[in-house]
């Protein structure tokens, strides 16, 4: 039982550092291209979470992160990539969520799943200008702690003051 569970460990581990590179990549961009919103008219929370697992601490950490959010920001969209942050975060924001994945990033996370994310996200509609990522960020191999990122509209993205 130990080995299995180190060898899923070091997979998701594996698969999370390949993440880590798209986050970064963007918090560079948007950091070099000075973008910002100063009044979100159409807020988006976007909760990474997954499908399965028995960590309920873990998805709860995010889910609660964005309850949060969603209670200061009541007009925000929610967008969900993972089961376990849709359940619980449905029963109290069940109109505002927009579309849902599941299935996303069983092996590594790739930059054609992300968009195809942002193709269906089109597809249904769903608008916003600024918001947030939740996600968790690794501590160590029993501890996550819930953080965020900033997220952009490309037209936010466009009128950002260094953007070519």
């Amino acid at each position: 039982m130990k080995m299995i569970a180190s060898t899923k460990v070091g997979k998701a581990q594996k698969a999370m550092e390949a993440a880590r590179t798209y986050g970064s990549s963007f918090a560079e961009f948007y950091k070099h291209a000075e973008t910002s919103v100063e009044t979100a008219s159409q807020p988006l929370a976007l909760v990474v979470s997954s499908d399965r697992g028995l960590c309920g601490g873990i998805h709860s950490s995010v889910s609660k992160a964005t309850k949060r959010y969603m209670a200061k920001t009541p007009s925000a969209s929610i967008c969900i990539l993972g089961q376990k942050a849709k359940s619980q975060i449905s029963r109290e924001y069940k109109n505002q969520i927009k579309i849902t994945f599941d299935g996303v990033a069983k092996n590594h996370p790739t930059w054609a799943e992300a968009a195809t994310i942002l193709d269906e996200m089109k597809s249904a509609k769903v608008t916003f200008d600024s918001g947030k990522i939740f996600y968790n960020r690794f501590k160590s191999v029993i501890a996550f702690e819930p953080d965020t990122m900033p997220l952009y509209s490309f037209e936010a993205i466009k009128a950002s003051r260094n953007f070519f």
